[in-house]
């Protein structure tokens, strides 16, 4: 039950996240606001998500899990009601930009605690080789969610499309009840010493985290710079690229919910296999995204990376909290903080990359698998030279 509870809240963030954007050009024209004002407010969220997620981490090893999920998740589902209600409701365009900004705020500082505190909440009663396999099966619920947002809502659509967005609040709604009435007889976790809670620091373990910012950063930069650049390569309209794009994340997303639960379960055993795994992995998808003059070997790339972050991410987020069991939520919020921070940037250089050098915008793809595998090398030495002491 902790399991599902845990991949369902997240599978509902990306519902979240991923129908927003999928409806935003019918949100822009029925608001009026215009696209800067919605990009500049999802910018402004992940800044809090990224500096939010390490306090509610150091929250959840406190105070445990639960709490911290059932309170984060129900800020974020009230406020993503409240938003569709005003899109929905409201006619004025100043009316909707004051409680877009003010719920899209909320929405960001409480999204901080909801990842950390699933997570923690999932893996509590799991034995620590465990982890990778339960990481995953999390890492994928989330790319379920932003297949099936868009799904959801291109259903709906057929009918009304604003139904497919109501839809997904009473989805939250749901999850959040079921948090309350499903959990009632988990046993609660200790409420931990505040002071022994406390994560190893940056710095013994900054190639691992390194490595999450420099995944994320190039996921950023993929996905931001995807459709222009298939638009680009194949010559294609504007419509017909979007469809190619939609299409290739769809599949891309597919391949990372069954390769990250599958990958992990056979191989967590054997962390260097899996870690020479999703490396191999990387390599191959980031020198083929690169050269590849087709849509299709652009599609077959995108799915191999995808595939190789749902490897990665629990392999290296495993290592990371078993040196500390009892302040894995500190590691997940910093996790997450690194992650935000990645995708970010790596939005801002894939929009550098188009408007420098549009018909080579993916080049640096051809660094991924040497970036990534040199992070993972040097980790590896410290811990043969005994820098970094041994884990839990």
């Amino acid at each position: 039950m902790k399991l599902f509870l845990a991949v369902a809240t997240v599978t509902v963030m990306g519902l979240f996240q991923s129908s927003l954007l999928a409806t935003l050009p019918w949100i822009i024209e029925r608001t009026g606001l215009p696209p800067v004002f919605w990009s500049v407010l999802v910018a402004a969220s992940l800044i809090l998500v990224a500096v939010s997620s390490p306090v509610w981490g150091r929250r959840t090893d406190s105070h445990g899990a639960l709490p911290v999920m059932r309170l984060t998740m129900g800020l974020v589902v009230v406020c993503y009601g409240l938003l569709i209600l005003a899109i929905l409701a409201l006619s004025s365009p100043l009316w909707i930009a004051a409680i877009a900004i003010a719920t899209r705020l909320v929405y960001g500082i409480a999204t901080g605690g909801v990842f950390p505190s699933a997570q923690r909440f999932a893996l509590a009663d799991k034995p620590v080789a465990q982890w990778p396999e339960t990481l995953a099966y999390i890492q994928a619920s989330t790319h379920a969610g932003r297949v099936m947002g868009p799904g959801i809502v291109a259903l709906a659509a057929i009918w009304s499309l604003p139904l497919g967005l109501v839809l997904i609040v009473l989805l939250g709604v749901a999850l959040w009840l079921m948090q309350w009435y499903f959990a009632a007889g988990v046993a609660p976790e200790s409420s931990g010493n505040r002071e022994s809670a406390v994560a190893p620091p940056w710095n013994e373990d900054w190639p691992l985290y390194a490595l999450g910012f420099v995944i994320t950063l190039w996921v950023g930069q993929l996905q931001f710079a995807l459709g222009p650049y298939i638009q680009n390569l194949a010559d294609l309209d504007s419509v017909t690229a979007s469809q190619w794009t939609g299409t290739v994340l769809m599949v891309a997303s597919v391949s990372a919910v069954l390769a990250g639960p599958l990958g992990n379960r056979w191989l967590s055993p054997m962390p260097r296999i899996l870690g020479g795994l999703w490396l191999s992995v990387f390599t191959l998808g980031g020198i083929l995204l690169a050269a590849s003059p087709s849509v299709i070997g652009v599609g077959v790339a995108v799915c191999l990376i995808t595939a190789g972050l749902t490897l990665a991410a629990p392999w290296y987020g495993s290592i990371l909290r078993a040196r500390r069991p009892d302040a894995q939520g500190q590691v997940s919020g910093r996790l997450i903080s690194v992650h935000t921070i990645g995708f970010g940037s790596g939005t801002l250089f894939g929009g550098l990359m188009l408007e420098l050098v549009p018909d080579q915008a993916m080049v640096a793809f051809y660094l991924l698998g040497p970036v990534a595998g040199t992070l993972a090398l040097i980790h590896h030495l410290r811990v043969r030279a005994g820098t970094v002491p041994p884990t839990a």
